[in-house]
This record gives C-alpha cells, sequence and structure tokens, in this order.
C-alpha cells in the first residue's frame, strides 16, 4: 500500500515499490473503480522507460490496484520443427523468429496449416488461428507479434502415393485443393497417355476401402465427374498397359509385338517380318475375345472372330487380338484356333507361344 499524491504516475509507483523484479511481467495492469464498475488498464512498462509518446504514463488515483503478474515469456513450438521445444521471446518477437530458433520447418510440413492458439484476456478462452506461413514469408499475412504463452503447431502434411506407369513414382505431398490431373502432373505424367490408360484410386477409410476405376480418356473430357479431390493416404496406380497382339501363320516372325494406339492389321503383320510368299493376305483373320474356349463355333459378330478378309482394307486392332494369316483364300478357322486346345485367355496364348526361358 503506497500513499500518492496528485501528482504520481505509474512510473512513480513503481518506483516507490522498488522496481519490477527478475520475473515481473513488463506488462501489467491497473484496475480503476468507478462506481459500481471497474475499469481495468493495460500498462507497457518496458515502452514507458522508453518514452514512447504513444504509451500513457496514467495518472493514478486512489483506490487504484497495480498487478504486476510473473511473467511467461515462454512460446511452445512442436510438430514438423527441426527442434521442438519451449522458447524464450521479448516484445520484439514475432512468429518467423520463433520458427527460426527452433531451426525452421521440416520438408513435411503443411505449411498452410501451421496453427497459433493464444489465451484470451481473462484466461477463460483459447483462439486459435491458422496461418500460412509462405503468405506470411511474401507479406501477404502479417509476421504474428508474440508475447508468451502461445502454443504453435506445425501439423505433417498429407501425402498421396503414386505407384507404375508414370514418369516419377512416389510420394508426394498433397496442398489443398489437389486432384488426381495435380498429381499426375507432379510424378511428370503417364508414360503411355493413351486413352485407355487405366487409373485405379484407391483410398482406406475407417471401416472400408474405396476404389475409383477410371480411364484416361474419361478422366481428361469429363473432369467434372472423373478429376477426384485426392486426400492424405490416397493411392494412385497406373497398372503397366498391355499393348501386345499375337501374329500367326504365313508371316516371317511369327510371334507377340507391342502395338501403339490406332495401330492396324497392316501394322501388325509388318512387325511381323511381313508376309511369306505363300501368304494369302485377302483372307486374314483377327480373332479377339481372349477367350478360346468356343473355337469351334466362332462367326462374325459374336466377337471371337471379329474380321474375315483382306488386309488391304486394313482394320484396327487393339491388345489382345490374335491375327493369323492363311495360305489358303478359305481358311479353316475352326482348325486354324482349334490347334490352341485348353489355352483359355491371351495371357496363356502368350505364356504358351514365349516359354519361360
Amino acid at each position: 500500500m503506497y500513499t500518492i499524491d496528485d501528482n504520481n504516475r505509474v512510473l512513480d509507483i513503481i518506483g516507490k515499490a522498488g522496481g519490477l523484479s527478475q520475473n515481473a511481467d513488463s506488462i501489467f495492469t491497473i484496475t480503476r473503480s468507478e462506481g459500481e464498475a471497474y475499469q481495468t488498464l493495460i500498462v507497457d512498462y518496458l515502452a514507458l522507460v522508453e518514452n514512447d509518446s504513444h504509451i500513457d504514463n496514467y495518472r493514478l488515483v486512489g483506490g487504484d490496484v497495480v498487478y504486476v503478474p510473473e511473467k511467461n515469456r515462454r512460446v511452445l513450438v512442436f510438430g514438423e520443427v527441426q527442434r521442438p521445444g519451449a522458447y524464450l521471446v521479448d516484445r520484439y518477437s514475432t512468429l518467423l523468429d520463433i520458427l527460426a530458433l527452433a531451426g525452421g520447418t521440416t520438408e513435411q510440413a503443411l505449411l498452410d496449416e501451421i496453427t497459433i492458439t493464444l489465451s484470451t484476456d481473462d484466461h477463460q478462452e483459447e483462439q486459435i488461428r491458422t496461418i500460412d506461413l509462405d503468405a506470411v514469408i511474401e507479406k501477404q499475412q502479417p509476421n504474428i507479434s508474440l508475447s508468451g504463452g502461445e502454443v504453435i503447431y506445425v501439423p505433417k502434411s498429407q501425402q498421396v502415393l503414386v505407384m507404375g506407369e508414370v514418369v516419377r513414382p512416389g510420394a508426394f505431398t498433397l496442398a489443398k485443393g489437389t486432384r488426381i490431373l495435380d498429381i499426375l502432373a507432379l510424378s511428370g505424367g503417364l508414360r503411355s497417355n493413351l486413352s485407355s490408360q487405366e487409373i485405379i484410386l484407391t483410398r482406406q477409410g475407417s471401416d472400408t476401402e474405396q476404389v475409383w476405376l477410371i480411364d484416361y480418356d474419361s478422366l481428361m473430357n469429363a473432369q467434372s465427374e472423373h478429376n477426384h479431390l485426392l486426400e492424405g493416404g490416397d493411392v494412385l496406380f497406373i497398372p503397366e498397359l498391355s499393348r501386345q497382339v499375337l501374329v500367326l501363320g504365313e508371316v516371317v516372325k511369327p510371334g507377340v509385338y507391342t502395338i501403339y494406339e490406332g495401330a492396324r492389321v497392316l501394322d501388325a503383320i509388318a512387325l511381323a517380318g511381313g508376309p511369306k510368299s505363300r501368304a494369302e493376305l485377302g483372307s486374314v483373320g483377327i480373332y479377339r475375345g481372349g477367350n478360346i474356349d468356343l473355337a469351334s463355333k466362332l462367326t462374325i459378330g459374336q466377337d471371337r472372330l471379329l474380321f474375315q478378309g483382306d488386309a488391304h482394307e486394313n482394320p484396327e486392332i487393339q491388345s489382345g487380338d490374335i491375327i493369323f494369316v492363311p495360305e489358303t483364300k478359305k481358311p479353316d478357322w475352326n482348325a486354324i484356333f482349334g490347334f490352341m486346345g485348353g489355352i483359355r485367355t491371351f495371357q496363356q496364348i502368350i505364356d504358351w507361344f514365349i516359354p519361360d526361358e
């Protein structure tokens, strides 16, 4: 308790009290009774000492209560920083200063969702602010001043795993609003860019797993429907696209060949070294369907023997087609495809035709 006169101000009463202790907070309060109400004045002691003209050196009145709390000049920093911990701040410390003291953020930090938790003056509630660190660095958001007691959390970024037929498979950081095409661009794009290329998106939920099967053509031409928004933990798998056909009969090098999109029957025959002298190009057959179990009942229009005619009509071929170049104008297709016996799938044909080394 101190007796004052009409001219005593804040610095005078602090001087009478012997000055602030080493543990004192330089920000303290004056509580003043105004009838049945109370007024609380905030004092910045350091600013007063430095004769800051913007800070009031309040004139005291009888009954004033000057409360100097113990200082809490520590800020807790945890999450994706190099050195998590508690750091002392002064009246000039900012968010960037404290993050620098903590060694900066890690490569896995989610920079646009850093949170700062602050206590309100009455300590009854907490305020949480979300900060975009890149925006702070670029001065698009303020570099917040810290006074002590704040908690700074730097979260870990979410990632999407991209595997399979892309240029750069790997794990990629997921920013807000990232969609399938964004991640494919980060991974260098598809190796093939064929319209039939399949893209598989897998998402593991709490109880179930969701799977989306999307072809590249649909993804590009119906983005509103197929270019899905991604979530952390999603897996994109681009399987190897089978682009093989089997060329048999009167060609120089019968075998399995890889074709490009839009390839035609003459392209496949050329890959097989061209026709032999006894080849009858006017009666070439294309078998499609990958299933040989109905070989004795093949007819045009049943998605088995797809084409029977002149190779110079040059129909388009697809992965999995079997192309046969006969030596007669009237080939017995039942006999030709019957030699495959119990082989049931195109892959089995390939495995049979090209034995393991």
